[in-house]
């Protein structure tokens, strides 16, 4: 049995996609690492208390 492998000649993904990809997961990582997940915005908190960011 012959086993070939097969690649697409024309890839639709380039090089800057891959990069953007990388850069907006970094981006985003780096928000939810700041971001204070025990705190309420105090613009949209309801009159029932909590922590105010």
């Amino acid at each position: 049995m012959k086993i070939e492998r097969i690649f697409n000649s024309e890839p639709s993904i380039t090089l800057e996609n891959i990069l953007k990809s990388i850069i907006n997961e970094k981006i985003d990582s780096l928000i939810a690492e700041s971001y204070a997940n025990d705190k309420v915005n105090s613009t949209v908190s309801s009159s029932k208390g909590g922590n105010v960011a």
